[in-house]
């Protein structure tokens, strides 16, 4: 009777364990053929990253038949994406959460199609102990991302392009603003000039016409009167008038010179107006009736009370006052 029942509780005990066996198996079955008739594309791989299983929607989008995908998932994999691919199967299965990636799986016909995997851990699971990877073809939607992207790249180029343009057509327009100054400077220093040397043939003529009604005795002394006018003209050409004229180009311009410099006499202020002008050392001794040498001496003499070297620029040092 003893016999019996250790005979009966080891015949449950096997019967039990067979039919978890059997159990197992039935639910294995019916796992695949679920994802087997199914519409969606799904892989089953083993710890090692061999494919063991995959439906015929799966072999279909990528042109293979199913026995050509089985084995290492590598070898269908674009080269430039297997790092990331494997990154991702590795936290697959060391962990249970879900796993998404993006890649290029190779075409029997097509070369490369975009492909996203999203995997689970399901060793565990004794119906399935596999990760299980639900895979879709995203080739049309990676087309239209990289076109939006070359887009994007592309208005930025334009963008970049366009903000150079402005920039370039900014420093175009201060240049050549800066140019149409410097031109309506030198005119009106030109005009300057002309309407000194005007006001002085003005003088001269009226001495010649007043001199034409001097008697013979007169005509000498009347002569060497008007001599003495155009060389006095020339140091001294009505420097109130040029003055005016020269404030009216460069506002207030005595006024700082003689607060910056308080030592420069009225000659020296002079002087300075007419580098600032830009007239070279030949047209100053023409205008103040000096020999281009004694110009030289007095510019050296003013570039030492500005505090100059020999070495700086006097012109644009005063240009820039």
């Amino acid at each position: 009777m003893k016999n019996f029942s250790k005979e009966k509780t080891v015949s449950s005990v096997q019967g039990s364990e067979a039919a978890s066996v059997f159990d197992s198996k039935m639910s294995e079955e019916i796992f695949r053929l679920m994802i087997q008739n199914s519409n969606d594309s799904f892989v089953l791989m083993d710890a090692e990253g061999n494919q063991i299983f995959l439906n015929e929607a799966g072999a279909d989008v990528t042109g293979y038949k199913k026995e050509e995908l089985l084995g290492s998932f590598e070898k269908v994999i674009h080269p430039d994406d297997l790092i990331k691919v494997q990154d991702a199967y590795l936290k697959v299965c060391s962990g249970k959460d879900v796993v998404k990636v993006q890649y290029r799986h190779i075409h029997k016909t097509k070369g490369f199609i975009w492909m996203e995997a999203v995997g689970q851990n399901h060793f565990g699971n004794p119906a399935i102990k596999a990760v299980v990877l639900n895979v879709r073809d995203i080739t049309e939607l990676k087309t239209k991302e990289m076109l939006i992207q070359q887009q994007n790249e592309e208005l930025q180029l334009l963008n970049q392009q366009k903000d150079k343009l402005i920039v370039a057509e900014a420093e175009k327009s201060r240049k050549l603003s800066e140019l149409l100054q410097k031109r309506k400077k030198e005119l009106a220093s030109s005009a300057l000039m002309l309407s000194h040397i005007s006001d002085m043939h003005k003088n001269t003529l009226q001495g010649l016409k007043e001199l034409m009604s001097c008697n013979e005795d007169e005509v000498f002394e009347n002569l060497k009167k008007i001599v003495s006018d155009m060389s006095a003209s020339f140091r001294n050409i009505d420097w109130s008038s040029f003055q005016k004229r020269f404030e009216e180009l460069n506002l207030g311009f005595f006024k700082k010179l003689g607060k910056q410099f308080p030592s420069l006499s009225p000659t020296e202020q002079k002087l300075v107006a007419y580098i600032k002008l830009g007239f070279s050392s030949k047209e100053i001794s023409a205008l103040t009736n000096n020999t281009v040498e004694s110009v030289h001496v007095s510019r050296s003499r003013l570039r030492k009370k500005l505090g100059l070297s020999a070495t700086d620029n006097l012109s644009l040092f005063v240009g820039n006052l």
